[in-house]
């Protein structure tokens, strides 16, 4: 018991400190992009904090459905999940293009 407390504190710390150096990167990415600095590489984060940031995600969505993605309401219950997983998809794309930063 006393090992498997041990480990599981171990753990516990671990993503403690995981999480902290998360915040940190968000928080320079966050920086960053709010004075115009976006050589920044570009990931699930970076992208997040970039469209709340600068408030482009309406734009984009409005590009999306422009070339013809469709729009769909979807309940409250699964916006959320939805709105990441479009902006994994948007990520992928992005990435196959050859954009591999903000800028």
């Amino acid at each position: 018991m006393f090992r498997l407390s041990a480990l599981l504190e171990l753990a516990d710390e671990e993503f403690s400190s995981l999480r902290e150096r998360i915040e940190k990167v968000e928080e320079r990415y966050l920086q960053n992009v709010e004075v115009g600095r976006l050589d920044i590489e570009l990931d699930l984060n970076s992208l997040e904090i970039y469209f709340n940031a600068t408030k482009q995600y309406d734009k984009w969505e409005e590009i999306a459905h422009e070339i013809g993605f469709p729009k769909i309401a979807y309940p409250k219950e699964i916006q959320k999940v939805v709105l990441t997983e479009s902006k994994r998809f948007l990520l992928k794309i992005l990435n196959l293009v050859g954009i591999k930063t903000l800028k």
